[in-house]
Order: structure tokens, then sequence, then C-alpha cells
């Protein structure tokens, strides 16, 4: 007996909305969540492919001019690999010595919706994704869990999550979210 979740049809509405969430909170999230001490984030580029529709990508958060098209282009390619392997996370498709390179971090929320984050490692990339597709209703937990279990690492991939539902938690609760 299964779970019966009430998902969002994925619009182009919907989709400027998610980006608009995604720019809010990227630089947060990137601050205290990815960034160490050696390495500091600020943010990336967000894209999502739907059947049927052209797809773009959006730089989010503060990333330096030089690395805006490398990580458009990353967060592109990797819904474009899991589309034409017909996978749920772009980690099946990866291929980093390919023309143009394919990384992990991206998720397929439903059947035919692509969803990528290109900016930080490749773990939290997809988790970035999860997280936002998760507080939009656009992926069940089933979905979730299948995503998590078909990594090459599923219990770093879950940790991952379960940070980053903690930080969404922890910023709704005491900052709010104006997207949504």
């Amino acid at each position: 007996m299964g779970i019966n979740v009430e998902l969002q049809k994925v619009t182009s509405e919907l989709i400027s909305e998610v980006y608009a969430f995604c720019a809010e909170v990227v630089e947060r999230f990137a601050r205290e969540v990815v960034s160490t001490e050696d390495d500091s984030r600020g943010g990336g580029a967000v894209a999502m492919l739907l059947p049927e529709e052209s797809q773009g990508g959006k730089v989010i958060g503060v990333v330096s001019e030089a690395d805006q098209l490398r990580f458009v282009s990353n967060a592109v390619n990797k819904n474009n690999a899991m589309h034409k392997h017909g996978v749920i996370l772009s980690e099946k498709a990866a291929d980093t010595t390919a023309t143009p390179p394919i990384y992990g971090g991206g998720i397929s929320p439903q059947d035919g919706v692509y969803f990528s984050f290109s900016g930080f490692p490749p773990a939290w990339d997809q988790a970035f994704c999860l997280m936002v597709a998760e507080c939009f209703d656009i992926i069940t937990p089933q979905r979730v869990n299948s995503i998590i279990e078909h990594s090459s690492n599923p219990l770093e991939a879950r940790v991952y999550y379960q940070d980053a539902r903690f930080f969404m938690v922890h910023y709704i609760l005491h900052i709010g979210v104006s997207a949504k």
C-alpha cells in the first residue's frame, strides 16, 4: 500500500517560482552548509527541463563571471544526460571526460522532469535539488528514497539530504520564505 502524495504539476510558472526560491536561499545554504574554511562557495546555476520545452539555466547567488557560463552549461548538461539515458540522477550518466562533461548532482523529481544545480560538489548539488523539489511538492518521498538508494554512496547521500532538510526547517522557522 503506497502513500499518495499530491504532486504539483511542473509548469513554466512554477519553474520561475523555483528559480526565485533558489536565488533566495542559495547564498545562505552555500555559506552555512557547503562551504569550508578551505573552499568557500556562494552560488551556482539552476536548470529545469520539461518534456517538449526548451531549457534554460539561471545563475543564482555569488558566482564569478568566469564560472557563470560553466555552471549554467553543467546544469543544462546534467538534465540533457538524464533525459537521454532515462535515469533519475545525473550521477548515473556522469562522465567527466566527455565533451561536454557530465557531473553528478542533478535529479529527475518526476518522470520527464529534470532539475539540476551546479556550483557545489555533486553530492551537495543533489541534496540542494532534493531539498528544493521537496519544498515545492514536485517529488514524492519514494522518489527521494529511490534517488538516494541509486547514488554511489547512499549513506553519504542521505546524510547530505538530511543536512539540507535541517537547513530548510531552520530557514523557514527563523528567516521565513518569500517564495512559494
